[in-house]
């Protein structure tokens, strides 16, 4: 089932609220996926490394 099909189901259901609040949450979950996996690579936010204290 696509995107599309998805939103539509939810649309006729629950209206736009529905599609909308599905949207909203969708993008967070990768905003905060692509920080996560940005950050484990070895970059911040700020565009420098990250640096490990402690023996390796």
């Amino acid at each position: 089932m696509s995107d599309t099909e998805i939103g539509a189901a939810l649309e006729i259901l629950w209206g736009t609220a529905a599609v909308n609040t599905r949207n909203a949450r969708r993008t967070l979950r990768r905003k905060m996926l692509h920080r996560c996996l940005h950050f484990v690579g070895g970059h911040t936010a700020q565009g420098g490394g990250h640096q490990r204290s402690g023996p390796a």
